[in-house]
């Protein structure tokens, strides 16, 4: 065979070559959605209701519901920077609350914290072992979380209802380290699961607008703390 039928498959063959190999590489930009568990300590909230708001009614309070566990979502967009270190951003959102109340044959009282925080978090993260299809990352977070925070108190009576509400706000630095476990479902799509806990290291609670005007326990600011157990599963598309 002469040399210009080399020449040509060499020149038909060797981008189809290229192209083949560029879909090989792994992409380097992936985003995450997913959806978890959390707990939720809240230590000065839970003070807060049992010394000061139980003191300031003149009968015994109930506790409904006190800083309960819940469903979070988060969703990540990730860059690869090499072969075993990624960095990238967080976004998480979480709520909570608790309710106090009492209820008799005169009427209905209710004392609500409601609590939603949003959260902004570097995310970088370090390969520890796994082949092509399972991969174990070491996770870490580093952000913000901003709370907002509203309270609800209701005194509804035969002939006299109260209402009043009243908003404040929180920000607080916070840490989360954690196992991702990733396996390979479908081309470009991992399934991901992460275990681990938060650490808030708690923002004073003021009213909203208002930094100086702190919520206060015995000449202390009240606190923020959405330190506990997270537990999330969800899936990674690589994009590009």
């Amino acid at each position: 065979m002469s040399s210009k039928y080399f020449i040509l498959i060499f020149i038909l063959f060797f981008p189809l070559s290229l192209l083949a190999q560029e879909e090989e590489k792994e992409k380097k930009t992936s985003f995450s959605v997913m959806s978890g568990f959390g707990t939720y300590s809240m230590g000065s909230l839970k003070d807060f209701n049992d010394n000061v708001v139980r003191e300031a009614v003149p009968f015994d309070l109930r506790t409904i519901d006190n800083f309960e566990p819940n469903i979070y979502f988060t969703a990540s967009l990730m860059q690869r920077l090499g072969s075993s270190f990624r960095l990238g951003l967080n976004y998480q959102f979480h709520s909570t609350g608790s309710r106090l109340g009492q209820k008799d044959y005169s009427g209905i009282y209710t004392f609500d914290i409601i609590m939603k925080s949003h959260s902004l978090a570097f995310e970088p993260e370090i390969l520890l072992s796994g082949k092509s299809k399972i991969k174990l990352y070491s996770n870490w977070l580093f952000g913000l979380s901003l709370t907002d925070i509203e309270t609800k108190e209701i005194m509804s009576l035969t002939d006299y209802e109260q209402n009043y509400d009243e908003n404040f706000a929180s920000l607080a630095p916070f840490m989360q380290p954690s196992f991702k476990l990733k396996i390979s479902v479908l081309k470009n799509v991992e399934w991901v699961s992460v275990l681990g806990g938060c650490i808030d290291f708690g923002g004073a609670i003021h009213l909203d607008g208002e930094k100086d005007a702190k919520l206060e326990m015995n000449g202390d600011p009240v606190k923020t703390s959405w330190s506990g157990l997270r537990v999330q599963t969800g899936l990674e598309i690589a994009v590009f």
